[in-house]
């Protein structure tokens, strides 16, 4: 059975509404209340406004970023000294944050280098954030719903095997070891989820369980093999046409690199069908036309293949998609095709966002 950590978190909170720093239109959409409130303090110091809206074009998101930091910490207080410290002392950033990033792949040596210098600033966003009254707003607005939310679900999600179905499909290599999955509900979260790199995840309270237990799937997958071979068979199919026409469809900061739009799309492809199994999903083909604009087209393939030759067979997700590689199925002047005969099949060919 999985069992599960459910509690608030007021650090993983803090740096999600952090975001708001990008004064872009979809945080505010997603958070009115809370921008209303603080509107003026996100707005008083242009440097964070630069700052966050430099990382999103980058394809880094500041609550993801901040996140990492305070992950690579145990402390789950509210003292914002202990929260950014492990980020502003020299000794700490290199002894500790450094070899937390690396070890776990969340940067590279060379991505180290040149984040590193931006997490005081980063903190810095934190600590005028926490001085500017969200502790106290964060306990009397927040706090009560989110730990309503919590009693809500404990129970509830026991009733899902989820890192037997995960360790299933990603194979011993790179199966799960631990047998607990800690789960952070937060306000802010949305739109969108964030994965911890300790097994756990923050999601926003406003996703049912059915929504939460999906994307706790969709995150335990990641990465679902080695990315350096993902990175080899990602930029093996960028001149693909239809590969080049889904990647238009997404901003540039989203899955910015070959190797992490086919991750995203594997990693996608076997959430979905993990989730139908589940009886999470309903209708796995519309889910994919809607999400992203539809531009997740390998997801597509890669759920098709599993429902077809899952069932009875102890592949890892690695050697499914090597496979689905060497049989053409996901490969360069192929995809096209093969992503068209999955909606014909199913008589929703008129649905696809791309020119027949």
């Amino acid at each position: 059975m999985t069992d599960w950590l459910i509690e608030p978190s007021y650090k993983f909170d803090l740096a999600c509404f952090c975001n708001l720093f990008s004064d872009r239109e979809k945080y505010r959409k997603a958070h009115p209340e809370g921008w209303k409130v603080f509107a003026d303090l996100f707005r008083e110091k242009q440097e964070f406004l630069e700052l966050a809206q430099a990382l999103n074009n980058q394809g880094f998101l500041v609550s993801s970023a901040l996140i990492a930091i305070f992950d690579s910490c145990d402390y789950k207080g509210m003292d914002v000294d202990r929260i950014c410290e492990v980020a502003e002392k020299p000794e700490l950033r290199e002894n500790k944050l450094r070899p937390y990033f690396l070890n776990y792949q969340l940067l590279d040596a060379k991505q180290w280098e040149q984040y590193s210098p931006l997490m005081e600033q980063l903190t810095a966003m934190v600590r005028h954030l926490h001085g500017g009254g969200f502790p106290v707003y964060w306990q009397e607005n927040c706090l009560p719903e989110i730990e309503k939310w919590c009693d809500q679900f404990r129970q509830e999600v026991l009733k899902y095997p989820l890192l037997e179905e995960v360790n299933a499909l990603l194979g011993e290599k790179y199966a799960r070891e631990k047998k607990t999955i800690s789960l952070y509900p937060c306000k802010f979260a949305a739109p969108f989820g964030t994965s911890l790199a300790r097994q756990g995840f923050v999601s926003d309270i406003r996703w049912n369980l059915e929504q939460t237990i999906a994307f706790a799937i969709h995150e335990l997958l990641h990465p679902p093999f080695n990315r350096d071979e993902l990175n080899r068979i990602g930029e093996s199919l960028v001149g693909d046409d239809l590969v080049k026409e889904a990647r238009e469809l997404l901003p540039p900061c989203y899955y910015a690199t070959p190797g992490l739009f086919l991750e995203e799309n594997i990693v996608e492809g076997a959430h979905v069908f993990l989730a139908e199994k589940l009886g999470l999903e309903k209708d796995p083909l519309e889910y994919f036309i809607k999400h992203d604009q539809g531009s997740h087209v390998i997801s597509v393939l890669v759920y098709d293949y599993l429902k077809k030759t899952r069932a009875g067979k102890r592949e890892s997700l690695e050697e499914i998609i090597l496979d689905m590689f060497a049989q053409k199925i996901i490969f360069p002047g192929k995809i096209k095709n093969n992503y068209l005969a999955v909606f014909e099949k199913a008589g929703k060919l008129g649905r696809v966002p791309f020119k027949l």
